[in-house]
Order: structure tokens, then C-alpha cells, then sequence
């Protein structure tokens, strides 16, 4: 035994291996869910407020176009429309960047030994899911605010 150096052989435990592959997994993964929220909650609140700096500017523009007979419904289809751009646009080349860069990333997961590349895609699509919803609810929120700064 003392001849033989760790270079040749080595013995290891299973459930010693298994725990240390599950702490480095949930490193990642608290990283990833980490740095997701960081970067959702900074790009939403810089299109809110964006769009409400904007609504300040327009306000003078709006109200010249109601005196001109713009209705309200108008106005806020027209605000709905602009705003939807602003807001969706972007969602939608985060998801075309996401699927091309699918081929690449399950790459990377097989070199860390996750080969269900099926429970990539699931958890991909739920991810983009939870996204639109957050989108929805801050368009809805800053459509409002938008629609009162500007109509009032």
C-alpha cells in the first residue's frame, strides 16, 4: 500500500459522489434563478419606466390629438398598440436568442451529465411561461399608468 500512490487508483463512495453532485447542482441552480429574477426585474422596470418618462413627454401630444377629436377609445388602443411593442419585442428575441442557442446549451448539459434533454425543453417552456405572465402583469400595470398620465 505504501508503494502504491493515488495516481493509479482511487476509491470513492457513492453516496459521497452523489451529495457533492447535488451541491454543485444547486449552486447552479441558485445562481441561475438568482441572476434570472436580476436581470427580469432590471429590464422591467427599465421599459416602466421608459414608457412612463415617455407618457410625460406625450401628454402634450395626446391632449392636442383629443382636441382635434381623438376619443378616448382611440387613444388608448393606440397606447395599448405602442406599448405592446415596447414590451413584447424584446420577449420575443430573448425566445428566438433561447432556441437558437438550445443546440449549444444542451451541450453543456451533457457535459454535466444531464442527458433528458425532454426535461430541458419542459423546464424551458415553463421558464418562458413564467416570463409572459410577469410581462403581462407589468404591461397591464404600466399600461394603466401610462393611460392616466396621458388622458388626464
Amino acid at each position: 500500500a505504501d508503494k502504491l500512490s493515488d495516481q493509479w487508483f482511487s476509491l470513492s463512495d457513492g453516496r459521497a459522489d452523489r451529495a457533492e453532485l447535488l451541491a454543485m447542482y444547486a449552486g447552479i441552480f441558485f445562481v441561475g434563478i438568482i441572476l434570472g429574477l436580476g436581470f427580469l426585474v432590471s429590464t422591467v422596470l427599465a421599459i416602466y419606466y421608459k414608457q412612463l418618462s415617455e407618457g410625460l413627454d406625450d401628454r402634450k401630444r395626446f391632449k392636442t390629438m383629443r382636441q382635434l377629436g381623438m376619443t378616448n377609445k382611440e387613444a388608448k388602443k393606440s397606447i395599448s398598440k405602442q406599448m405592446g411593442l415596447v414590451f413584447f419585442l424584446p420577449l420575443v428575441f430573448a425566445f428566438v436568442h433561447s432556441l437558437f442557442a438550445l443546440p449549444i446549451i444542451t451541450e453543456f448539459l451533457k457535459i454535466l451529465g444531464l442527458t433528458k434533454i425532454s426535461l430541458f425543453i419542459k423546464c424551458l417552456l415553463a421558464v418562458f411561461a413564467a416570463y409572459i405572465l410577469f410581462y403581462l402583469a407589468t404591461f397591464k400595470m404600466t399600461e394603466k399608468t401610462y393611460n392616466n398620465i396621458v388622458l388626464e
